[in-house]
């Protein structure tokens, strides 16, 4: 009897290891990395030079040593793969092991090196970044997110990382999550456009993996688009080169490619040294975006290495986007344009990653695992890697007949490999595990969609504008759809989105007014009386607000937003019954409608229903587990130090605030006045969020006057407000207690949204009496830096600070411009003394020293300053080239050719302190353009026939110089035509 119990018990302890071994786990802890840091937050708007970004501000400060830091990090784990994430560094996958083989597949580095390469400065190399909002690498892909690690029922464990994407406020989530039973991790993205207007579409994830001479990328298609849109063959090229191996670039700068042709949704980077390597798979719908970045095999890419990281090695890029290629603004001649996202909608897609062992190369990746069909003379070794655990059939037919159907077991870890006689490639071969085809060789996946345009659909105004808006392109796109107006006044799509853009300026009569001229023309315009709607809700006219949502909703496209607008309207009017209705009503046609969910929530905590409300909570963070909404509310049912504290605990991104305050906002806007309040004074220090609760809390004179006062005293550095809501705000404060701060913050507003002519009028007023640099710098671009008036205010700008290096530069920018070319190298010279070491400034002073005919002096700045360069910098090598080649005239013109001959050879050099190797196939026209004058005055013919030989055959390979010669362009700021 006992011996029998041991033996359960036995039989009971391995079952609960066995079954501790299958479960996934996770585990958040701090990890000290060698960081180069960045630093020197620009207190500059961005709005003059990058405007589709504001508010977020720029970065400029980058480290060439580095510094022992900690970082949090998450690792989930399984038996089978490690992940590790770094939610205060944008939430990327930092790296993935293979726990088989102890290899990466993803790219793990060994240092946080921060240079400038994303949309606002900082990035760092490996991992997995995800890329949203506007084409590029993620405003915040190097500051914190918010994020929250957990276990599910399942025993899957996830780390949700996320934030609100400013410009457009789109709310941002991934859910990163690692099952218990699989080599693979996934990634669950999922977008919420929480407002009325159409938004840029853009999202990329980019994954590093290492080089090597051996690493072949199986990416399934038949062309490669670049960023322009214009197709190539793929993986072969119209050069007979077959692009899909590492090593066959060599001949290649920075490359990107594209792949397009294929419905089948995988990519595979293997090794084939290793027999190892990375795959990636979607859903049909998923990512159909495959990409592949390479850097320069020369020089120019090669430097990036030691830019980057340490001792980790160079690396390469594999990307999956929601769209064909990372389109540029040139793409929009070719069927590849710029998508966008419709007002309340929620888009969501899964994708994932896993390691690929012992398949020797790739077939096709599906669902379960990656599959090789290796032929021989002997027959087919059928080579199989599972990204899950197996215990199921797999059956192989080849012409219809059935040659195997045999169980396999197997784990993630290990790798099919069995080999069927007599098979040839030219036979038709499928085989199923279970249910599922991993392949056939019937199946085509070969798309017939249109690779290249017919004309330039840009010609047409109404493309060419709708173009400019999907990019944030607003006040571009706005006077192109009137000029189309002018010549089309019943044009009723242009006339809607001409009303979209106002209302996004914030001016609302106007755009009313183009609603009334497409209304007046169909009454049922689903697209305008959204518009209308919103329109009339926010002036406060519900029964025409409730008029065009009901005509609106007659769309599928606007079924569900308009049902969300109509509850809250309902909320707003005492309602809650009627409103929790609607909301619910909505959710039906979009079931991850938060708002939607969220008016529910609320109507059922008015109507005392704690229960349902508390569900309809649960349900929220089941769609969004970053949620902020719920745990506020979750407070609200039942107050006390814990909930409030769970809530303020949930915010760890860097715009914490500007959450915070998204969040008030969506009270104060259904007039829940009391709630607003409540949540903002959780934030009391930040100046906008004050003007707000001074205004919420106008019933109590004394209380607001206090928070007003608060305001104004704050200081204005790195408050960059951008909603149009709070201009009302701005302005009732203005009328409380004047104050070149609070003009300034609606100016900042106006600025953003392109009514220039009003933000400058708030600046002019106020005179010379702020002492506070960035409003000079914002005054100066609204008058036009270039202009008399805008060189005065930056002229101010120094006397106020000296001490802020921005000036500096600006100013050599600004009389450069002006072609006042001794003011600008006085001006940089100043800054270049003052601040050693800024390259930056570096360059401004070598630049006005060359413009100035210092050659050699430009020279001597070069070579003791050292560059950490941007991506696609050659500012610095172009300013060394030209020296040289100026040298080298100056020396002709004089008949000393010798002399030009030395400082032409010299001008060839790629000297890598100014941050920019030598690329594959440099371009030496110009060197030779002298070389031919300088032979042919010498009687070296020959030597003049070799350079002109080289100028046709560079010519002949890549194009005509853009703008002509060195000597006959406009190189830096002034006309130099010596020949």
């Amino acid at each position: 009897m006992k011996a029998k119990m041991y033996l359960l018990l036995f039989v009971f302890v391995s079952i609960v290891i066995g079954s501790c071994k299958q479960q996934s786990s996770y585990e958040e802890y701090n990890e000290t990395l060698m960081t180069y840091p960045y630093s020197d937050t620009n207190s500059f708007p961005v709005i003059h030079n990058k405007n589709d970004i504001y508010p977020y501000s720029r970065i400029d400060g980058f480290s060439h040593t580095g510094e022992p830091r900690e970082w949090k990090v998450v690792k989930l784990e399984n038996e089978y793969i490690e992940v590790y994430i770094f939610p205060e560094n944008g939430g990327k996958v930092w790296g993935a092991i293979d726990k088989a083989t102890g290899k990466e597949f993803v790219y793990k580095n060994d240092v946080v090196k921060f240079r400038d390469i994303a949309l606002r400065g900082p990035w760092t190399m490996g991992g997995i970044e995800w890329n949203s909002g506007v084409i590029g690498h993620h405003v915040g892909a190097a500051t914190p997110v918010n994020y929250k690690v957990f276990t599910d029922d399942d025993g899957t464990v996830h780390c949700v990382i996320g934030g609100m994407d400013l410009p457009s406020h789109m709310q941002w989530r991934v859910d990163i999550s690692l099952p218990a039973k699989t080599s693979y991790f996934e990634a669950t993205t999922q977008w919420y456009n929480a407002t009325p207007f159409y938004q840029s579409y853009y999202h990329w994830s980019n994954t590093a993996l290492k080089s090597a001479e051996d690493l072949h990328f199986y990416f399934p298609g038949d062309y490669w688009l670049g960023h322009n849109g214009i197709s190539h063959p793929w993986p072969v090229d119209e050069q007979g080169i077959d692009r899909s191996w590492f090593k066959k670039n060599k001949d290649r700068d920075d490359s990107s490619y594209h792949i397009f042709g294929s419905i089948d949704n995988y990519y595979v980077s293997y090794y084939h040294n290793e027999d190892f390597g990375l795959g990636h798979w979607s859903e049909i719908f998923g990512t159909p975006g495959k990409k592949i970045w390479l850097f320069s095999q020369a020089r120019s890419g090669a430097i990036w290495e030691n830019l980057l990281t340490d001792t980790h090695g160079q690396f390469v890029e594999v990307q999956a986007g929601r769209m064909f290629n990372q389109n540029s603004f040139s793409s929009g001649h070719t069927p590849f344009k710029q998508p966008d996202f419709i007002p309340y909608n929620t888009d969501s897609w899964t994708e994932r990653w896993f390691p690929v062992r012992g398949t020797d190369g790739v077939t096709r990746a599906a669902e379960s695992g990656t599959i090789h069909l290796k032929f021989s003379p002997d027959g087919m070794n059928l080579l199989f890697s599972p990204v899950r655990e197996i215990n199921e059939k797999m059956r192989v037919a080849v012409n219809g007949e059935e040659i195997s159907n045999d169980l396999v077991v197997m784990k993630p870890s290990e790798t099919f490999d069995e080999v069927f006689d007599g098979i040839t490639e030219d036979d038709i071969i499928k085989v199923y595990l279970g249910i599922e085809k991993l392949y056939s060789s019937e199946d085509q996946f070969i798309m017939e969609r249109p690779d290249k345009a017919e004309g330039d659909a840009m010609d047409d105004l109404f493309i060419l504008a709708g173009e400019l808006e999907k990019r944030r392109s607003y006040q571009k796109a706005l006077d192109i759809y009137l000029e189309l107006l002018d010549k089309e006044p019943f044009h009723l799509k242009a006339l809607e989105r001409v009303a979209e853009l106002y209302a996004r300026r914030g001016e609302i009569d106007k755009a009313l007014l183009y609603t009334r001229k497409v209304l007046k023309v169909d009454t049922y315009a689903p697209g305008a009386n959204f518009i209308y709607g919103n329109l009339q809700k926010q002036k406060g006219n519900f029964t025409d607000a409730k008029d065009g949502f009901r005509w609106a909703m007659r769309s599928l496209e606007y079924h569900s937003a308009s049902l969300q607008l109509l509850s809250e309207i309902s909320l707003m009017e005492g309602r809650p019954d009627l409103a929790h209705n609607l909301a619910v009503r909505s959710v039906t046609y979009n079931s991850l409608n938060l708002n939607s969910y969220k008016i529910q929530a609320i109507a059922q905590r008015k109507l005392n229903n704690r229960k349902s409300a508390e569900e309809i909570l649960t349900r929220i963070l089941e769609i969004d587990p970053l949620d902020h909404f719920a745990l506020f509310e979750s407070y609200l049912l039942k107050p006390g130090a814990g909930r409030l504290s769970a809530f303020n605990n949930s915010f760890k991104s860097e715009m914490a605030r500007d959450e915070y305050l998204e969040l008030g906002l969506f009270y104060a806007g259904i007039d829940l006045q009391n709630e607003a309040i409540k949540l903002l004074e959780q934030v009391p220090s930040y100046p906008i969020i004050l003007y707000w609760l001074a205004w919420l809390n106008k019933e109590d004179h004394e209380k607001s006057q206090r928070t007003l006062e608060m305001a104004l005293e704050a200081s204005p550095e790195y408050v960059f407000p951008y909603r149009t809501e709070t201009l009302d705000i701005l302005e009732w404060a203005s009328k409380q207690i004047p104050s070149w701060k609070t003009d300034y913050y609606s100016a900042l507003i106006l600025w953003n949204r392109g009514r220039i002519n009003e933000a400058l009028g708030l600046l002019e007023k106020w005179g010379e009496e702020p002492e506070f640099v960035p409003f000079y710098y914002s005054r100066a671009c609204l008058k036009g830096l270039y202009s008399d008036p805008g060189l005065k205010d930056m002229q101010k700008a120094l006397v106020i600070d000296p001490g802020q290096w921005r000036v500096y530069r600006e100013l050599t920018n600004i009389y450069t411009q002006r072609n006042d070319l001794n003011a600008a190298l006085k001006i940089s010279e100043k800054g270049f003394h003052k601040f050693p070491g800024n390259y930056l400034l570096d360059i401004a002073y070598s630049k006005s020293l060359t413009n100035t005919g210092n050659y050699k002096k430009s020279l001597d700045v070069l070579n003791k300053t050292n560059i950490l360069p941007y991506e696609g910098e050659r500012s610095a090598q172009s300013i060394f080239e030209y020296n040289y080649l100026m040298l080298a005239f100056n020396s002709c013109q004089k008949g000393d050719y010798d002399s030009a001959l030395d400082y032409i050879d010299r001008s060839e050099a790629y000297p890598e302190n100014l941050g920019s190797g030598m690329p594959h196939n440099p371009d030496y026209r110009n060197q030779n353009i002298l070389r031919v004058k300088i032979y042919d005055q010498t009687g070296e013919h020959d030597k003049e026939h070799e350079a002109n030989g080289e100028i046709q055959e560079y010519t002949r390979k890549f194009g005509e110089m853009r703008g002509g010669s060195i000597f006959e362009q406009r190189f830096t700021d002034s006309f130099i035509k010596p020949f």
